[in-house]
């Protein structure tokens, strides 16, 4: 009972300072985890709506500016905040629908892959895009970042959100040891994979030549830092440097790893000029990414919809109810194996 109040809280806490416009890094990826394992817990409507509602109440780091700013109308201003939480509240109960029938490794890998998917298509469906609330958020680590050049930031948002999926996988209550140590292997392996690509890339990372892509932007103050993260995100994925030349905001220069070789912060000072320098390198050229585009969120939306089909085919396991313990039987294992076969 005392998680079961806290857990929502506590997620609400780190995503209100693991995210937004000064986010910490090392809480974003922590952010979701509370909500997953209360989902063990609660019943399928309570999940739901308590996860809406502690993204919800993490997204208010951002409500004053969508209130204030006149970029962004008021009611779509809005509309991003509550949509954003609805999906996270959709995550969050796939993830407890599908570990519920046993399939423990599809309710690590499927929401991530629900969560891309489904930004993914506000993005075709809007020519503005959107701003990725999580990949933004560990921007400034750029050993994260280096997937970018292979997946977009696509593969940021996903990685960070498959890391407290696969834990709270693992730690599902009842979950048989093969299917348990099966989905950490490979969720582990998956994270690790992105950690060891990002330093090799940048221990490979050049230091000579002039290749730049300048974006002049008309940023405001509050979301400067924010906008500029995007940008870097984008020299990671094309393999150029940024000048990210903002008229309000951070003006930055990044190198195409991603690293941040000058910035200025005008948010507190409100002066009409203000200069960033920094030598900038060549780049390694164009990136997997570059030459092949959303190849990875496309791959998200088969994952979303191969999680979708498998809860509409796999009954769910018996178990003791909404108390949370619900045990899953011997054949889960089986069952996942047909599932993903």
């Amino acid at each position: 009972m005392i998680f079961g109040a806290a857990a929502p809280l506590l997620s609400a806490v780190l995503f209100y300072f693991g995210t937004g416009f000064s986010p910490i890094p090392a809480l974003t990826w922590l952010a979701p985890l509370p909500m997953l394992l209360l989902a063990s817990r609660a019943s399928g409507r309570a999940t739901f709506a308590l996860a809406f509602l502690a993204f919800l109440a993490g997204m208010t780091n951002q409500l004053d500016f969508f209130l204030r700013t006149p970029s962004v109308p008021r009611p779509i201003g809005i509309g991003i905040i509550v949509g954003c939480s609805l999906l996270f509240g959709l995550v969050v109960w796939l993830f407890r629908a599908l570990a519920r029938r046993g399939l423990i490794m599809l309710a690590a890998s499927a929401p991530p892959a629900v969560w891309v998917a489904l930004m993914y298509l506000t993005v075709l469906a809007n020519p503005t895009g959107i701003i990725w609330p999580l990949a933004t958020s560990v921007a400034d680590v750029p050993v994260v970042t280096q997937i970018a050049s292979v997946t977009g930031a696509w593969g940021v948002e996903y990685v960070v959100m498959l890391a407290p999926t696969t834990l709270a996988a693992v730690l599902w209550p009842g979950t048989v040891a093969a299917a348990r140590l099966r989905t950490g292997v490979v969720g582990a392996a998956a994270c690790l994979l992105v950690l060891v690509f990002g330093t090799v890339r940048l221990a490979g990372a050049d230091s000579t030549g002039w290749r730049l892509m300048a974006a002049p932007a008309a940023d405001e103050f509050g979301n400067g830092r924010q906008h500029s993260r995007m940008g870097l995100l984008r020299g990671v994925e094309t393999g150029l440097s940024v000048a990210w030349a903002a008229q309000w905001g951070t003006p930055m220069i990044s190198d195409p790893w991603g690293r941040v070789l000058a910035e200025r912060d005008t948010e507190g000072t409100r002066q009409p000029f203000v200069t960033a320098f920094a030598d900038v390198p060549s780049g390694p050229g164009p990136t997997v990414y570059a030459r092949f585009g959303d190849w990875f969120a496309w791959l998200c939306l088969a994952l979303a919809a191969a999680g979708l089909v498998a809860l509409r085919s796999v009954p769910r396991q018996p178990g003791r109810g909404v108390g949370g313990q619900g045990a899953v039987l011997q054949g889960a294992a089986g069952q996942e194996e047909a599932a993903r076969g």
